[in-house]
């Protein structure tokens, strides 16, 4: 598509191979290539008929990481892998083959630890889970949408997730007393730096205090950020040429060549209608849920 809208603005080298950067560059088309596809097309869909494009986590386990005891001295505790960041300050790690949970106090490196108190009862090879409140989002923070639903249970003998009513961190906690209880939990979206990206999170309060809880989540995710060669996903007659259209028209509006500009414009408005009046809904034929496998892909990770 880069480059049929670099000739559409007499921008292609002669021999059609490259994108001749000037007041419109290559990287320019390939960002709002993904503005109009992401951000104006998609929503026209996703907007009217969420149910079509909602997607749902499998469940997934009330802890952040999990590993076996390498060895333990006093308050040091030591494991097998690599689990370990200086968020988890102040996070509980539970030790279920003792019955234990106590306090990271101070990250050392990404397999040592102190703790707030001695570890001297736990033994070498116990399975310990680390019970943090922020779990990640795949995926850049942009990506998620809109998030549906959310259902907690707290432990493994709860028989039905319980549904979390939203709220925002700050309201959650205005006057630093605020207490919650297991019956009527609430969730917030917030974001978490992983590895210098910024990823989309979630946490629960009252938070879980077993890494035998479950959660789920159902959402609706914007389609993945298109590559210079990719096609949209979306499966939807003539939408490449659509968003050239798009595309276009925003390109001879920079160059402020405006009759070009609205004849463009026209053939992408007029496409617009038309994604709107031919879309025949998945959900009018009971089909509301896509339901990921996690073979497929996962939409938490356990990075934080």
């Amino acid at each position: 598509m880069q480059k049929r809208i670099a000739q559409n603005l007499n921008q292609l080298s002669s021999d059609g191979s490259t994108v001749i950067d000037g007041r419109v560059t290559g990287d320019d088309i390939n960002n709002k290539i993904n503005d109009v596809y992401r951000e104006e097309l998609f929503p026209l869909l996703s907007d009217k008929y969420p149910k079509d494009f909602e997607q749902e986590t499998y469940p997934q386990a009330t802890y952040t990481a999990t590993s076996t005891i390498a060895s333990v001295d006093d308050t040091t505790l030591t494991v097998d892998d690599a689990i370990f960041n200086n968020s988890m300050e102040g996070f509980e790690i539970e030790n279920p083959d003792e019955d234990s949970k106590i306090k990271i106090a101070t990250y050392t490196s990404t397999t040592e630890v102190e703790m707030d108190s001695s570890v001297d009862d736990w033994n070498v090879g116990d399975t310990i889970y680390v019970l943090g409140n922020i779990f990640t989002f795949g995926g850049d923070t942009a990506d998620l949408k809109e998030v549906i639903k959310v259902g907690l249970k707290y432990n493994s003998g709860d028989t039905y997730f319980k549904t979390c009513q939203r709220s925002n961190r700050e309201r959650l906690f205005a006057y630093g007393s605020e207490t919650y209880n297991e019956i009527n939990p609430y969730f917030f979206l917030t974001s978490q730096d992983v590895n210098s990206r910024s990823r989309s999170a979630i946490g629960f309060e009252p938070k879980p205090s077993s890494y035998q809880g479950q959660f789920f989540v159902r959402y609706v995710e914007r389609p993945s950020a298109l590559g210079e060669t990719d096609e949209p996903i979306l499966n939807i007659p003539g939408i490449s040429q659509i968003i050239i259209e798009g595309v276009t028209a925003w390109g001879f509006a920079v160059l402020e060549k405006w009759k070009s500009e609205a004849i463009h414009l026209a053939k992408y408005e007029r496409g617009k209608a038309a994604i709107k009046n031919n879309y025949k809904p998945k959900s009018r034929s009971g089909a509301t849920i896509m339901k990921l496998p996690s073979s497929y892909r996962r939409l938490i990770s356990r990075e934080v």
